[in-house]
């Protein structure tokens, strides 16, 4: 499970600003009309995702007017009214955050204390919690090795958020790997599956990432397939 970054609008268009920019002097740069099509798709997907996870309630046609406003160089309002709006938007956003972010708090906490006195749960010093379904008899990875490893991930409500492509096992560096994950590989040997479920502070707390609220326990099923010792 890497850690989850969100990629901002502006690191977009700056992107698309360096790959002008090294083309080579003198040579002219043509767009062609699919490539431009999927540029601005992914632009779009971006903002969407960006002000959704920012918690902002958004009217897609409203948004859409103000964009062709602002490629054509002009607006309704003022920019001190622009500001104002912005503003109180983005403390409303803030204060709902909080509460999602308490909200999640008690029901992780509720949840972890139940779960831990199940019969079959192992709880870690650091508070992660595992059951084993199945035990391996191979090696464990050490913290610098390259592990392989086939996950779903759910939040308690059953939500899947994230899973490996097709059943298929996925390398991972253990540095790039949510602070749990890293916790129970320790204990892992090659061939286990365990059920894991990782407290908000092992994996993205406060924050959250994606899907994934603030303060949420992330469940998952996963199996080490395979270590690859680090050269």
């Amino acid at each position: 499970m890497k850690k989850l970054h969100m990629l901002p609008l502006v690191c977009v268009l700056v992107a698309a600003n360096v790959m002008a920019e090294s083309q080579p002097v003198g040579k002219e740069v043509r767009q062609t009309r699919e490539s431009k099509e999927k540029t601005s798709y992914v632009i779009g997907m971006q903002t969407g995702r960006n002000l959704r996870m920012g918690g902002m309630e958004i009217d897609v046609e409203q948004m859409i007017a103000g964009l062709r406003d602002g490629l054509d160089n002009k607006s309704t309002i003022s920019d001190d009214e622009a500001r104002k709006i912005m503003t109180n938007a983005m403390n409303d956003a803030r204060r709902k955050t909080r509460v999602a972010a308490e909200d999640n708090r008690m029901r992780s906490a509720k949840f972890l204390q139940e779960n831990r006195i199940r019969p079959g749960v192992v709880v870690l010093p650091t508070g992660v919690q595992y059951e084993v379904i199945k035990q391996g008899t191979g090696a464990k990875p050490m913290d610098v090795d390259t592990v392989v490893v086939s996950y779903r991930g759910t939040l308690i409500n059953g939500q899947v958020f994230d899973k490996s492509e097709d059943g298929k096992p996925v390398a991972f560096k253990q540095a790039g790997l949510i602070a749990g994950w890293r916790d129970a590989l320790k204990e892992m040997t090659v061939g286990s599956q365990w059920k894991l479920y990782v407290p908000p502070e092992r994996a993205y707390g406060e924050q959250g990432a994606g899907a994934i609220g603030p303060n949420e326990v992330l469940i998952f099923e996963m199996e080490l397939v395979a270590v690859k010792p680090s050269k």
